[in-house]
């Protein structure tokens, strides 16, 4: 087993090229890094037609065919809805009150455990599906108006 530190040194520390394993993408390949070590022999050594058919497999599961061409896979894949991640200040004292802050693509894992209260607005965030930015807004003022009645 190679020690953090002898495998920074080995690979580099540019955090930025390391995946979240928190995020849904993250997961998603973390998936699929187990299932190749579940093939693997003793030796260390993947069989090649085994990685072809895992990726196959795991290709299909994230909405890629192996047959697909990049640039149509990629636009079919974007006028697709998918995940948005929404955020914003609650006012819950006035309903109707919600100021959303931003919307960005993609699903965003938040450690934020203590919303607080900003000036009498509470922080708030959710993901939503959505085909583009404005229907993911809608749907997470919804989301946060009616956790206030909860």
């Amino acid at each position: 087993m190679t020690s953090d530190k002898d495998w920074l040194g080995a690979h580099g520390e540019d955090a930025q090229t390391w995946i979240d394993p928190d995020s849904t993408e993250g997961a998603k390949i973390i998936n699929l890094f187990r299932q190749l070590k579940a093939i693997e022999e003793p030796d260390g050594n993947w069989p090649g037609a085994d990685v072809v058919d895992e990726l196959n497999v795991w290709l299909t599961s994230i909405g890629l065919h192996p047959d697909d061409d990049p640039d149509q896979a990629v636009q079919r894949l974007r006028t697709r809805p998918h995940a948005w991640t929404v955020v914003g200040l609650r006012d819950n004292d006035a309903e109707g009150e919600t100021l959303i802050a931003a919307v960005f693509a993609g699903e965003i894992s938040c450690r934020d455990t203590d919303p607080g209260d900003e000036g009498g607005y509470q922080r708030v965030a959710e993901s939503v599906v959505a085909a583009d930015p404005d229907e993911a807004e809608v749907k997470a003022y919804e989301l946060f108006e009616a956790a206030r009645d909860d």
